[in-house]
């Protein structure tokens, strides 16, 4: 019982077709690797916008909190627009 040629195809077809899935299975798994790495950087600039935002809204309630007068009140509104307006991105930059 010898091999045939059609054998012989059919397992070269079957070698191939693993390495290919090799080749696949490694690229999607750098890929992964690089997207994760991506998705760390952006959680990390997030988690710092939220810190900072907290930070004002802070200082805003402590104004407030220590406002003696409608004119003090004013100031504080006004000083926690201008501290929000810092932090949005501006024109030309990528919002994240």
């Amino acid at each position: 019982m010898g091999v045939t040629v059609a054998t012989l195809r059919y397992l070269m077809c079957l070698l191939a077709l693993g390495l290919c899935l090799n080749g696949v299975v490694f690229a999607n798994d750098a890929q992964s690797r690089e997207s994760n790495s991506g998705f760390e950087e952006r959680k990390a600039k997030i988690v710092e916008n939220v810190d900072k935002r907290i930070k004002v809204m802070q200082d805003f309630k402590s104004c407030v909190s220590a406002a003696k007068d409608r004119g003090a009140l004013k100031k504080c509104m006004q000083d926690r627009k201008q501290a929000m307006q810092q932090l949005r991105p501006t024109e030309g930059r990528s919002r994240e």
